[in-house]
């Protein structure tokens, strides 16, 4: 990626620095939505929980507790991360922001030139890409912004491997080929979003067989070797993030195809079309007046009306005459429309069938995401035809985007709020789900408008999960894309009736959330009696699936104080039971150690209500133990009489494997990039039809 410093690249980034620049200069952080809502609350905790030393690797603050490092949004592992441990976690997350509009830029600049435009259509590839709709409505999740961001350099370093590698002779320069691929993989799979990361390796299979046509079967062959040597490498580099999150992955509600309803929900809105050429003829929340379907930046997809145009014009000269750029152009055209059809989801039949039969297509909600990739065709494309005007574009996409992101000053991520004096017992919190969504998006964080409060730090007094993490406030409810399988069908079934009472004291809730729409901030926590995170129980029922201790627990006249029902197959004796004791939570700063000092007057069970998870490993004295799952969600051993310590450790082997795997993969990356030398590939030949 050599000549970087260039003036192309420098002009891309003025576009995102004029965009976000001056509320970065006056200390100015994003928090409209997700900000607040997810990545501000995680990245503030896991940095405080490093500071004393410990790994973020579980977040017991929210869901009766919950992988973190494996929570693969959370991106800890992501490496530009790690500039959050240097300074303001708020301020530096919407820097990266801006720098991830600059990488994406620059990276489309640079396929640009690699396909051979000229100067000025880098300049326009760039500008409409880094500033596109996609991304630019989008800041706000910061785990698309930064995966979205790699996605022309997984293009560019997968055509140089297929340009390159068929016809090395020497085995140095075809390492050197392939490396700047396994970087760029393992850093857009660690960015944190998987639907992007996925619809960029679409992207790059489809790109690859076209740029593989004139070579062969053989060239195509030894391309896919050169990709999946890659991909192999960056996998392990990145399986420190990878492998705990598809252990996440298997115990989550995920683990099989979305429901189709939820999936298609959002589907491209073919009116939206016209934001092609007036982002605003919908109205826009920046300006509080987005009045079209859904929310205003999924079906975002600005480029520019000047791109637009020469896009246009690319494609006229592209069909029309022969030339070094007309391949690229149809492909580019044939590409875009397949984007199109399977961005538009449910307004077609494609798509629901592709749902129904085609491995990968149930994996990720929202088909109108799709679009990004038509935003890069469409910026490239643009370059293609450009003669003149990078000025323009700039100032079309730059004024477009303005006003999508707002900040605020960054105290609203400091300190205490009222809310801390009012639920200050250590007991959770619990936010009912169809509360949580009107107080969410009807007062807070509405979609026609982004000046819905005045002050925002009366969202922090309101308590939404996961908002009350930065007090420290632990909560039983959980806003998260990826929840454990067992913990949404409890919700769900407390939601539905149940028995509510029992359920929430099992929860350890000694707080629920009540609608108050009189006052200024819209919601009271009353108090829920008999709650405990930890309790000795008498006795236990055995029972054989997690249905059935569902229905147990369920049932009239469950008491949690006088019988934990535990899951273990047929004929498994249970340890003796039918004594009382106590049982006290010892306090503790580590998020992967639970203490709990224990006194029995005959063998019982322990209960503590946290979520049962693999990698959770109990010892009582320190001698290890079995941990059962009790009452279907939560952590049980069985004790014997008298006074013990009884210790929870979160150990995930998927963890500790990984780190193992991820460092030999640096050995390797650092003896390949020593003997393949980066610069090994040379120059690439521009592409003909």
């Amino acid at each position: 990626m050599k000549r970087i410093a260039d003036r192309v690249v420098w002009i891309v980034a003025l576009g995102p620095l004029l965009l976000l620049g001056p509320a970065l200069a006056q200390g100015r952080v994003m928090f409209w939505g997700t900000p607040l809502l997810q990545f501000l609350p995680w990245r503030i905790y896991a940095l405080d929980v490093l500071r004393q030393g410990y790994l973020p690797l579980w977040n017991p603050l929210v869901g009766m507790g919950v992988p973190l490092l494996a929570n693969y949004q959370s991106a800890l592992l992501y490496p530009p991360n790690l500039l959050l441990f240097f300074g303001a976690p708020a301020w530096l997350s919407t820097l990266l922001v801006m720098l991830h509009l600059i990488l994406a830029g620059a990276g489309t600049a640079l396929l640009a030139r690699h396909l051979g435009l000229d100067r000025l259509g880098q300049c326009v590839a760039g500008l409409a890409f880094g500033l596109c709709g996609h991304l630019v409505a989008r800041s706000g999740f910061f785990s698309i912004n930064a995966a979205a961001a790699w996605l022309p350099w997984v293009i560019l370093s997968a055509d140089r491997i297929v340009l390159n590698l068929p016809t090395a002779s020497k085995w140095r320069v075809r390492v050197g080929t392939c490396i700047p691929l396994a970087i760029v993989f393992a850093l857009q799979w660690t960015a944190g979003h998987a639907q992007t990361a996925w619809y960029t390796l679409v992207l790059m299979a489809a790109w690859v067989l076209w740029r593989s046509t004139r070579g062969g079967v053989r060239s195509l062959g030894i391309s896919v070797a050169g990709i999946a040597a890659a991909g192999a490498l960056a996998f392990a580099l990145a399986s420190p993030q990878l492998l705990p999150t598809l252990e996440y992955l298997a115990q989550s509600y995920r683990a099989e195809t979305l429901d189709a309803e939820l999936a298609l929900t959002y589907s491209f809105w073919p009116w939206r079309f016209l934001g092609l050429l007036a982002p605003g003829a919908f109205g826009s929340p920046a300006s509080g007046d987005y009045w079209g379907y859904g929310n205003f930046w999924e079906d975002a997809i600005y480029v520019g009306v000047l791109p637009l145009l020469l896009a246009a014009v690319a494609l006229v000269r592209g069909f029309l005459r022969r030339g070094s750029q007309a391949g690229l152009v149809r492909f580019l055209a044939a590409l875009g429309a397949v984007v199109i059809v399977l961005a538009l989801g449910r307004n077609t039949p494609v798509f629901p069938w592709l749902f129904r039969t085609v491995p990968t297509f149930g994996l990720f909600q929202a088909p109108t995401r799709w679009m990004l990739l038509l935003e890069l065709c469409l910026a490239l494309l643009a370059g293609a035809g450009a003669s003149a005007w990078a000025l323009v574009v700039m100032a079309d996409v730059v004024v477009a985007g303005s006003g999508l992101n707002p900040t605020t000053t960054a105290d609203l991520y400091h300190g205490d709020t009222k809310l801390s004096a009012v639920v200050d017992d250590g007991h959770r919190t619990y936010f009912p789900a169809d509360l949580e969504q009107e107080v969410k998006f009807e007062w807070a964080f509405r979609f026609d408008t982004f000046h819905a409060l005045v002050d925002w730090r009366q969202v922090r007094e309101a308590g939404l999960p996961n908002v009350a993490l930065l007090e420290g406030i632990p909560s039983a409810s959980n806003f998260d894309p990826l929840q454990p399988q067992r913990w949404v069908t409890w919700r769900n079934t407390l939601e539905s009736g149940g028995s509510p009472v029992v359920l929430l004291q099992l929860m350890d809730v000694g707080w629920i959330a009540k609608s108050r729409p009189s006052q200024s901030v819209p919601v009271e926590f009353d108090a829920v009696a008999g709650s405990e995170r930890v309790r000795i129980v008498p006795d236990a029922l055995l029972v054989e699936s997690g249905d059935a201790a569902l229905a147990a627990v369920t049932a009239d006249g469950f008491d949690p104080w006088a019988e934990v029902i535990v899951e273990a197959s047929a004929g498994q004796p249970l340890p003796a039971s039918g004594g009382s004791g106590i049982a006290i939570l010892m306090p503790s700063a580590d998020p992967n150690r639970v203490v709990i000092e224990v006194e029995a007057d005959g063998p019982a069970w322990l209960l503590l209500s946290d979520t049962w998870y693999p990698g959770w490993e109990a010892r009582i004295d320190g001698v290890g133990v079995s941990v059962w799952k009790g009452d279907y969600l939560f952590r049980a051993v069985p004790v014997l009489s008298g006074k013990h310590v009884v210790e929870f450790v979160y150990r995930p082997a998927s963890f500790l494997a990984a780190v193992v795997l991820s460092v030999a993969a640096m050995v390797l990356l650092a003896w390949a990039i020593w003997y393949g030398r980066l610069s090994a590939a040379g120059s690439v030949p521009a592409p003909s039809s």
